[in-house]
């Protein structure tokens, strides 16, 4: 199969005496996707092709060990100070630098900047649980911090950089035959319709053919594979081992969105690590779990919160100085003064400006990204002139603070925010209590019932102290307020069948809310505003000071 890039000049047009006609695969089928996709570069079909390959998946040594051998022969970025490099190749690839999925990783199992200190103890920690898997000795069960892992912290502050980076070490390490062999899986709750759907994935992704099963199906059978036949036996009553067992690493990103009212599916997942180590397994699970909460352990049950165990690693928001050094790092730029298509003072700005906001340091690339693209739209449409009196790019547009200023004017100066600044009282109340519900949850995209929300209004509303807001709206004003709101594209409401913007008669609780809006838009546009000191008391305490409640 040919595509465009590796078509061979000397094609054969005839085969004994007959027309050959060459054909060129322009899409593929993607058997996880169930959809056609682009065929892409022969970069996008070498990943892909690793993707689903038996011997070079993810987690196995073989490929760990190309990848090693890869890293040694990878080609370089473009060189900023060629001064006959084209502009335009400079500026696509600050394009294709800040658009890497990963933001806070320079490279594949690199140390990230300010995270020393959580990455050395989530090592330790994997080392010590893969090395405890097959051993003779006794494992001591009466503190399950072997077992499982709680990663709390802020969104954008590198929590799932940090393990898929330690990940990738002990995978270089695996294949020297420095640790026993491991597999690890990657599974995210906000990727999922319904919380038990993660039974569905994981069984897939451990099973030996790929199985696919019910929920229901899925946990008999993980309930085996992980827990064995004492199901329910003591951990105190032994129970013979199997020579050598799998370890899985189990990475599970946004836990928050598998809570639960019975929080049986996060209970199974911190359990069966528990039960496996003294138990006849197939497998034995390792689990790394990450919130956006550093409090979400605390909000659940006691039994729970047992299987979790007390140890933490707590992430807090990135400083403008780490932001600054990410930022360079990702662009090229090191001490020795690199050449940049970004002035000095426009990367301190934009980190300075993003730290003050959300300290989200995948909104400091989005900020920058923008910025090139519309610098770069620009100087192809002649709006923009070059700078020829530019000593260190001759030739090509340096950014500055300027550039970085319009840019965040347009990202923060929407519609929407606008809309929300001329907003009512009870208005007012209800940006702020969705925006303040989602923090507390955990929940990036995070949708609400009626019930949940009159409860957070009531809260904020009384907290205030400020009669304004007092007595808080009941459900039948929350519920005149959601279409006009829901139309201007603020919120998103829906209900539980799925018809958007249609409430049912059998109940208010029935309709799900959501914010479309960042919680420090939600702030910034209630400035200057008779709601400020709202927004300020109940959003502003984490964004300026770096912790999280």
């Amino acid at each position: 199969v040919y595509c465009k890039e590796n078509i061979p000049e000397d094609l054969p047009t005839r085969v004994n005496d007959m027309p050959l006609t060459h054909c060129f695969c322009h899409r593929s089928w993607s058997l996880h996707r169930k959809t056609l996709i682009p065929i892409g570069s022969a970069k996008n079909r070498f990943q892909r092709g690793m993707l689903y390959s038996r011997y070079m998946s993810r987690g196995s040594a073989t490929r760990a060990a190309f990848e090693e051998a890869l890293s040694n022969n990878k080609t370089t970025h473009v060189n900023m100070g060629d001064k006959k490099q084209d502009w335009q190749e400079v500026f696509e690839d600050a394009i294709g630098r800040l658009t890497l999925a990963k933001a806070s990783a320079v490279e594949h199992g690199a140390q990230l900047i300010g995270r020393t200190k959580e990455q050395r103890q989530i090592k330790k920690f994997l080392i010590n649980a893969i090395r405890a898997v097959n051993t003779k000795e006794k494992v001591d069960l009466s503190n399950s911090n072997m077992c499982s892992l709680f990663i709390g912290g802020p969104p954008g502050t590198g929590k799932t950089a940090s393990v898929t980076s330690i990940l990738y070490q002990l995978r270089q390490e695996q294949a020297k035959g420095s640790i026993p062999e491991f597999t690890s899986v990657y599974l995210n709750g906000m990727e999922t319709r319904h919380p038990f759907d993660i039974y569905v994935r994981l069984w897939e992704a451990v099973s030996p053919n790929k199985e696919k099963a019910s929920a229901d199906e899925a946990l008999a059978r993980l309930e085996l594979y992980f827990a064995g036949e004492g199901r329910r036996k003591r951990l105190s009553k032994e129970v013979p081992k199997l020579e050598k067992r799998q370890a899985i690493v189990l990475l599970v990103d946004e836990i928050d969105y598998l809570v639960t009212k019975k929080q049986t599916v996060l209970y199974n997942l911190f359990d069966w690590p528990v039960r496996g180590y003294n138990g006849n397994t197939k497998a034995q699970l390792i689990v790394i779990g990450i919130s956006n909460t550093l409090n979400l352990p605390d909000r659940l049950h006691v039994r729970l919160q047992s299987r979790i165990g007390r140890e933490r690693c707590v992430y807090s928001s990135y400083s403008d100085n780490e932001s600054q050094s990410i930022l360079k790092g990702k662009l090229g730029i090191s001490e020795t003064g690199d050449k940049s298509i970004f002035k000095p003072d426009a990367i301190k700005f934009a980190a300075r400006k993003i730290s003050v906001e959300s300290g989200d340091i995948r909104k400091v690339f989005h900020l920058c990204k923008a910025t090139v693209e519309n610098v770069f739209m620009d100087l192809k449409l002649g709006k923009r002139k070059f700078d020829d009196t530019n000593s260190k790019l001759p030739g090509v547009y340096e950014i500055g603070i300027g550039d970085i200023q319009q840019t965040a004017r347009k990202m923060f100066g929407t519609v929407l925010c606008r809309a929300v600044t001329t907003a009512s009282v009870f208005e007012a109340l209800l940006f702020v209590s969705l925006a303040s519900l989602r923090r507390t949850s955990g929940q990036e995209r995070g949708r609400f019932n009626l019930e949940e929300l009159q409860i957070k209004m009531k809260g904020v509303a009384s907290a205030s102290g400020n009669l304004l807001y007092l007595p808080s709206p009941s459900y039948n004003e929350i519920l005149d307020m959601l279409p006009r709101l829901a139309e201007s594209g603020i919120i998103s409401h829906s209900t539980p069948n799925g018809m958007d913007g249609v409430f049912g008669n059998n109940g208010f609780t029935g309709t799900i809310v959501g914010l479309n809006m960042e919680d420090y838009e939600v702030l910034g546009a209630l400035r200057d505003t008779p709601h400020e000191a709202l927004a300020v008391k109940h959003l502003q305490t984490t964004l300026l000071g770096g912790s999280f409640s």
